[in-house]
């Protein structure tokens, strides 16, 4: 049998004592906060703007690692049911799911229009922007520049579909870097248009890649924003 002195009792009270007062981890907080599940909502910029992409932090250089930000309206869609009954559907809708000026961030070198896209909260809370397959899919571009050839990057002006008169629209304040890998007999010059889709890239984040272009320059060089 043990039998414990005076010391040992004083020590093991002040071991108890210590222990009591260390930061003890609470479940349910870890859940709520730093581990929950990401949600997605539908999210639309509140300006014209639309969401700016990456762009370069200060002290940083060109490398482009600051995420563009906006304050965006988040919604999601509701189906109610028709009044008296739980089967006939009514016209589904949007309706807004949180507060308003909610501030998304945009983490391509894209930027993004002001059109519907989806939005992922992230586990610690700040909203993500992922544009849509619309915005993903084809859209048309014009050179900036002569077309250098095969391989080579090149400069061009990408336009948004408007929905209202069904034509491109383009923004003459941003250029991106674009790449053609196709093998034909001649390229265009500066103001050419064509067809691309974002492709990932090391250095630029992402890049334009041709998927079919004009053979020639629609009224030679004098289609641009200077014209």
């Amino acid at each position: 049998m043990l039998f414990l002195t005076e010391s040992d009792v004083r020590i093991l009270k002040s071991v108890v004592q210590r222990v009591g007062q260390l930061p003890q981890n609470s479940p349910t907080a870890t859940k709520t906060h730093l581990f929950q599940a990401p949600e997605v909502y539908i999210a639309r910029p509140q300006t014209a703007d639309g969401i700016p992409g990456l762009g370069a932090a200060p002290g940083t250089g060109t490398s482009p690692d600051m995420p563009g930000e906006a304050n965006c309206d988040i919604y999601r869609i509701k189906i109610p049911n028709s009044p008296g009954t739980s089967t006939d559907i009514q016209d589904p809708e949007l309706v807004q799911a949180v507060e308003k000026d909610q501030k998304v961030y945009n983490i391509s070198t894209a930027d993004i229009s002001q059109d519907w896209i989806l939005a992922v909260k992230e586990k610690f809370g700040k909203w993500i922007a992922i544009p849509t397959a619309v915005s993903a899919g084809l859209f048309e571009f014009m050179l900036e520049e002569d077309h250098p050839g095969r391989g080579t990057l090149f400069t061009v002006w990408i336009a948004v579909w408007n929905p209202a008169t069904h034509a491109w629209d383009y923004d003459w304040d941003t250029t991106y870097e674009c790449i053609d890998w196709r093998t034909v007999d001649s390229y265009p010059d500066r103001s050419a248009t064509g067809l691309g889709v974002w492709r990932p890239s090391n250095a630029q984040g992402q890049i334009v890649e041709v998927v079919s272009l004009d053979c020639d320059a629609p009224g030679g060089t004098g289609t641009g924003p200077d014209n």
